[in-house]
């Protein structure tokens, strides 16, 4: 795949091919605002079935936020990217 060859282009494309594509993204409701050469910004605004009991942002939330504007960053320098986490052993706390 060519990567798009200016900053609207690689915002239209993040927007059809990582937030539109993909149902937990579009859920989250997230907005492109720049996405170019590595860098990514995004905005979310904040709902109530995005928030903690006490109101505020839940922290998994936060935390996807962040997986997902990196891995967004890293398809406009690279191209397409998976990322994945590998587990080969269990936590210390759970070997007993």
């Amino acid at each position: 795949m060519t990567l798009p060859d200016t900053p609207e282009a690689m915002r239209a494309h993040i927007e059809r091919e990582g937030v539109a594509a993909s149902p937990f993204t579009s859920f989250l409701g997230l907005e492109v605002v720049r996405c170019w050469q590595g860098t990514c910004e995004l905005a979310l605004t904040v709902r109530p079935d995005l928030t903690q009991s006490h109101g505020t942002l839940h922290s998994g939330v936060l935390s996807s936020l962040a997986d997902i504007v990196c891995g967004f960053a890293a398809v406009s320098q690279c191209g397409a990217v998976v990322t994945c986490l590998l587990y080969t052993s269990p936590s210390p706390r759970d070997r007993g």
